[in-house]
């Protein structure tokens, strides 16, 4: 292969600035593993716009050795991506594209992760958010209600701005950027407003102390954030471990 250009970069650039902040990161670190994978030092080096079916292949090839399925694909999904990318921009042929994608994914033989939780284990979750400093309690009912009765992935869940909020209706970015609508269950509804009583600004979730107290500056809860408050929340209510993705499937 020769060396990369600056329309690989261009290439590669304009793939990842298609996609959500968070998704950028997770992406840009698959397209740096499979320029391992093809023997490159980093993604800057790697001649995109030059990889046909075979070098798809044998990032696969390298990657299933020792990853799991949902990882390899993840990475077979970047660098699709970045072909697509070349296509757009007139790069690289659509039988080239077409070829390079027909590289099938990894066939992932394993029970699905997960599980779907039961009417118990969801009353218990909000009983343990009831238990909570009563600030903290208002932010965790109200998380547990976009989560559940919205079905919100964690990622959403922190991105979420009181602008994206009418009533019951929230305006939710998921992956890829993509916009929909979610209306929440009545009382959703009404947790959110009461914790909206105390948070009013920017972000709707934010960090809290303990004691109720917000970080100084206010510090929008993150994806981790919102993983260790359900953790948090199964502890005290003794629910089985859990991810936020779980009240997604529930």
């Amino acid at each position: 292969l020769n060396p990369a250009s600056a329309v690989d970069a261009r290439a590669r650039e304009a793939y990842l600035a298609r996609l959500a902040p968070s998704s950028r990161r997770t992406m840009a670190r698959s397209l740096e593993t499979a320029a391992r994978a093809l023997d490159y030092t980093s993604a800057d080096a790697v001649p995109w716009c030059a990889l046909t079916a075979g070098h798809v292949a044998a990032i696969r090839a390298a990657l299933a050795a020792h990853q799991s399925p949902a990882s390899v694909n993840r990475i077979l999904a970047a660098v699709r991506g970045v072909l697509r990318a070349a296509w757009r921009q007139g790069t690289i042929s659509a039988d080239e594209l077409a070829r390079a994608c027909d590289v099938p994914g990894v066939t992932d033989d394993r029970a699905a992760a997960g599980r779907v939780l039961s009417r118990g284990e969801i009353l218990a979750l909000f009983d343990a958010a009831r238990s909570r400093h009563p600030c903290v309690s208002r932010r965790d009912l109200a998380l547990l209600s976009v989560l559940y009765g919205g079905g919100l992935r964690r990622a959403e869940a922190a991105a979420l701005r009181w602008i994206d909020v009418d009533g019951r209706r929230l305006t939710v970015t998921g992956k890829g950027t993509r916009v929909r609508a979610v209306y929440l269950p009545a009382a959703g509804a009404r947790y959110l407003e009461r914790w909206r009583q105390i948070s009013s600004d920017g972000a709707v979730f934010c960090a809290l102390s303990a004691r109720g107290k917000p970080a100084q500056p206010p510090a929008p809860l993150s994806p981790r954030g919102v993983y260790a408050i359900l953790r948090r929340l199964a502890e005290l209510g003794r629910v089985a471990p859990l991810g936020p993705h779980d009240l997604r499937r529930t």
